[in-house]
């Protein structure tokens, strides 16, 4: 079975990714996009936005590239009645 997100054009793509390691302030800094918090389990928790689907793979072959393990990948859906 696949699932397909519905998404309209020109809507960013809003999520929540958490590694096992806690990310330097480097991550905000090169990705502006970003907010990062540090949980005391020492994993990071990652949310923020892109454009589209391509700049969220390339954000997490990032991850992958510096040899992060994404622990969870969660899309945040927009709420049908946030006017924002």
């Amino acid at each position: 079975m696949t699932t397909r997100f519905s998404k309209k054009k020109g809507d960013p793509m809003v999520f929540s990714i958490r590694v096992q390691a806690h990310l330097n302030s480097n991550w905000e800094t090169r990705f502006g996009n970003l907010s990062i918090t540090h949980e005391d389990d020492g994993s990071t928790t990652i949310h923020g936005s892109f454009p589209d689907q391509s700049a969220m793979v390339w954000f997490i072959n990032q991850l992958h590239g510096s040899g992060l393990k994404i622990l969870l990948f969660k899309r945040i859906e927009k709420d049908a009645n946030d006017v924002s």
